[in-house]
């Protein structure tokens, strides 16, 4: 059975008639502003078969929307959250990584490229185990001895950009490593300098390292510094930590000239860091794997090394160089001429 035009009109008029309509004042839902526009049908745009709309309860507009739960934007005590059925808990940043926080917004213009090897760590395993001093000597103490060496041969890659156009070459070999320690309950990233590695022998570095791991950082003098970043105010934060570490003279003494950070302790496979220095190494953990030695697959120590340079101050060649002889220091080293030679 076919409708009329004038019964479809006087059923959109109905429908129209039926729907809640807002106070004087208050703007109501669009089919209502649509509906009374000049020349416009009340309705029409409903169309024959559309749903019809629940009527409202009169005054439904003046209704106040119950304030979520947990007060004002559903916070909850303590700085909580609602979120999704389950709490959110939002504090600020702890104090103790601060520093931590300094030093990524002092690394923002690095341009970093990252290679990788590995390397063969028999003969190092052999000398470590030949020490007659008793003194284990760990796997970063060995590859700060190395790296300093090649990059004294290297004296374009122990070097430190500021801005675009002035770079500072240094005649000493600063080495950076990087600490896992507890400060004031929280585990943090810490790191220090030793200045002067290409002439320091190997017992001298390894004590040098375990004056570090063994101090409390918390009272120790070489980390007044980052104790004083970390009571700073962000912006001053970051501020003072340019002050110190912008001028090309003071480079070599605060952040060092190259970077060592080791994730040795976990099966670590691969791990690439930007250290703030134009080379930083990243050390894996070292397992048995195999290797190839004199044509022949066997199994050894084999030690993930990787290298992240800085490309506004090196190219890829000089980099790769860099780390191939690292790697074939290590994998060569011999108890000779390791006592700072």
């Amino acid at each position: 059975m076919s409708t009329s035009p004038r019964s479809r009109e006087t059923t959109a008029r109905e429908l129209h008639r039926r729907l809640p309509h807002p106070p004087p004042g208050r703007p109501g839902p669009a089919g209502d502003r649509r509906g009374r526009r000049r020349g416009a049908r009340p309705g029409a745009r409903l169309g024959l078969g559309a749903p019809a709309l629940a009527p409202r309860a009169p005054g439904a507009y003046d209704r106040p929307c119950a304030p979520p739960r947990g007060g004002p934007g559903g916070r909850q005590p303590g700085g909580d959250l609602r979120a999704g059925g389950g709490l959110v808990r939002i504090s600020a940043v702890a104090r103790e990584r601060r520093h931590t926080l300094a030093f990524l917004d002092g690394i923002r213009g690095f341009a970093p490229v990252f290679l990788g090897t590995s390397v063969d760590m028999g003969n190092v395993r052999e000398h470590r185990a030949g020490q007659a001093s008793g003194r284990r000597i760990s796997t970063v103490t060995y590859v700060l001895q190395v790296a300093a060496r090649v990059l004294a041969a290297h004296p374009e890659a122990n070097a430190a950009l500021r801005g675009r156009s002035r770079v500072a070459r240094y005649d000493g070999v600063h080495g950076k490593f990087t600490l896992d320690r507890t400060l004031v309950g929280r585990r943090v990233v810490l790191s220090a300098v030793l200045p002067d590695l290409e002439r320091a022998a190997l017992d001298e570095i390894q004590e040098r390292v375990d004056h570090f791991r063994e101090g409390d950082p918390a009272t120790m003098p070489e980390f007044a510094g980052v104790r004083a970043l970390q009571r700073l105010p962000g912006p001053l934060r970051t501020l003072a930590y340019r002050a110190a570490t912008r001028p090309l003279r003071r480079r070599a003494s605060t952040t060092g000239t190259f970077a060592v950070s080791s994730l040795g302790h976990r099966p670590v496979e691969a791990f690439h860091s930007v250290g703030g220095t134009t080379i930083t190494l990243g050390l894996g953990a070292t397992a048995d794997r195999p290797a190839v030695r004199d044509g022949r697959v066997v199994v050894a120590p084999v030690l993930p090394l990787s290298l992240t340079f800085d490309h506004r101050v090196i190219d890829g060649a000089e980099a790769a160089d860099v780390l191939a002889e690292i790697k074939e220091g290590l994998e060569s080293f011999k108890g000779s001429g390791v006592q700072g030679a």
